[in-house]
């Protein structure tokens, strides 16, 4: 009777703490996705030429793309997480778009290179925080893919 007691007590505690582990997971992989758009922003201010900083933002954003497009693929997401990351996907292209000056957007000015990756960088971390419902597995799986392609 007393181990029960135990075992029912350590179960309960691995309830309680597991949703606490996972958020602080989760949270510590969305830290390094804005670490990354964070340093394309650093990278892009440093910059003078503005060839150069639409380079960077169009390699950032395509390989960014990239990963989306391989994460959805992954076969253990379910129908909930695959819809957040179709319209996070969606939110990226929108910003590739408007870079390049296609699908019904003027191409972003050189001289408003900075501004705009500001604002990039400032509307896709709150579309991800908007989209919570993406796992730390889809997460990490994007950063581990952004990694990979550098």
């Amino acid at each position: 009777m007393k181990r029960f007691r135990v075992a029912v007590a350590v179960l309960l505690l691995v309830a309680i703490a597991a949703p606490l582990f996972a958020d602080n997971a989760q949270t510590k992989w969305e830290n390094r996705l804005k670490e990354y758009f964070n340093d394309l922003l650093l990278k892009v201010e440093e910059t003078k030429d503005p060839a150069e900083k639409r380079a960077l933002l169009n390699e950032s954003l395509e390989r960014f793309l990239t990963a989306m497009d391989r994460v959805q693929r992954l076969p253990f997401l379910n129908q909930e997480q695959r819809e957040a990351l179709a319209r996070f996907e969606a939110e990226v292209q929108e910003k590739h778009d408007e870079l390049n000056g296609v699908a019904g957007f003027a191409m972003v000015a050189n001289a408003d290179l900075d501004d705009f990756a500001g604002y990039m960088v400032q509307d896709l971390e709150q579309a991800m925080r908007s989209y919570v419902v993406l796992s730390t597995a889809a997460i990490i799986i994007i950063i581990v893919l952004l990694i990979l392609l550098l």
